[in-house]
């Protein structure tokens, strides 16, 4: 009996053994694991793609740059490819991670022409200042990336790359006026102080969108055209032919702001002076007053630089410019305005029975200074009477 329960229990063993042999150990081979292909050299402010291919696994592929940031980002990626933007000269580390497993893959970023990095100083290039909660919405109008920044051409004050065609949006510091000069990336990388740009005045709220479209040329200017604005106001130069082309938006008392234009050409201008509305230190409107007494052209025949200076003539007749209210209908219903009996009109609107929808906002101008909000009352066909103002406030030049 003792010989037999040896006998079974070495025969048990020898099976257990076999069955352990035939399970084996996992094979190296069916490890999940991932290789990136691509070219591994990027130039700033290019774009390469690298592609990933999956080794028995199927989740889902995640793209970061794991070191490097500074020097390359990752503009978009899907499960099995990322394109990867070259942000200034240096080294990054891509990484694809997935299935408990992860790829490096490293990336050389050249500086654009031979070594110089035409991008240094940009903030956080090629993103910038692009937030999707922004207000302010940049629409580039043509078929080439545009670089975007805030009061002249500087990498101090970029905020965005713009893809062709395309919009973004941007996020900056509210109740301000802002100077939102564009010019075409490729030109910008050939010739960075010469690049041909176009100037917008926009003004930044959280709680009211605003859209500015910008259209450079793909041109590099081989004059220049100086402004000293003497004044405290903002100063629109643009074409006299009221086609909306502004040739430079020049901040209060700026001083020396260059603008290239080309040579052999003459531009006819007209002089747009803008005043701030302000409540409580806040911006809320901009009145505008056009110069006619200084119209005049500027040509650059056998010239290479032309300065003008704006002393505001005309902006001193904004002595007298009444108050204006700004006015946000957050009633759900689509009213009428008035002050008093008499019904209010939004400025720049001719209509003698003016209704505003519902979260649309108006600016109110017809009004003298020392009045009170009090004497606001709104409207509505949903209505039995009227609803009045409940703030109080005197209104000041």
């Amino acid at each position: 009996m003792i010989l037999r329960k040896h006998k079974f229990f070495l025969a048990a063993m020898i099976l257990a053994a076999s069955s352990f042999m035939f399970m084996g150990c996992p094979d190296p081979d069916d490890d999940p694991s991932i290789s990136i292909t691509g070219l591994a050299t990027v130039a700033a402010g290019s774009e390469i793609t690298l592609t990933a291919t999956k080794n028995n696994f199927s989740s889902t592929i995640n793209w970061t740059v794991a070191t490097g940031s500074d020097y390359a980002s990752i503009k978009e990626s899907s499960d099995t490819s990322c394109v990867v933007t070259g942000i200034k000269a240096g080294t990054a580390i891509i990484r694809a991670s997935a299935a408990g497993t992860s790829a490096d893959y490293s990336v050389t970023v050249t500086g654009e022409g031979g070594g110089t990095d035409v991008f240094a100083g940009f903030y956080n290039y090629p993103t910038g200042k692009q937030n999707s909660t922004g207000t302010l919405t940049l629409k580039n109008q043509v078929n080439g990336r545009v670089l975007v920044f805030t009061d002249s051409v500087d990498p101090a004050n970029y905020i965005g790359t713009i893809p062709a065609m395309e919009s973004i949006k941007v996020k900056l510091t509210a109740g301000k006026f802002y100077n939102i000069v564009s010019v075409q990336e490729s030109v910008y990388k050939e010739n960075p102080t010469l690049a041909a740009q176009t100037s917008k005045l926009a003004y930044y709220s959280d709680i009211q969108a605003y859209t500015v479209s910008v259209s450079p040329e793909n041109l590099t200017g081989s004059a220049t055209w100086i402004f000293n604005n003497n004044t405290n106001y903002w100063v629109s130069v643009e074409h006299v032919d009221n086609s909306g082309e502004t040739f430079a938006v020049i901040a209060p008392n700026a001083k020396r702001v260059s603008v290239p234009v080309q040579t052999n050409a003459t531009y006819p201008y007209k002089i747009v002076y803008k005043k701030e509305l302000k409540y409580n230190n806040m911006t809320i409107a901009v009145a505008e007053k056009t110069s006619m007494a200084e119209n005049d052209e500027a040509s650059f025949y056998n010239l290479t630089q032309f300065t003008t200076d704006l002393n505001g003539t005309a902006a001193q007749e904004y002595d007298d410019l009444a108050p204006s209210i700004q006015f946000i209908n957050s009633t759900g219903k689509t009213i009428r305005v008035y002050n008093g009996q008499f019904q209010l009109t939004d400025a720049g609107i001719s209509t003698d029975d003016y209704t505003l929808a519902t979260g649309v906002t108006a600016y109110f101008t017809a009004f003298t200074a020392e009045s009170s909000s009090s004497a606001l009352n709104v409207r509505s066909v949903s209505w039995t009477g009227s609803q009045s103002c409940t703030e109080n406030v005197t209104l000041e030049k």
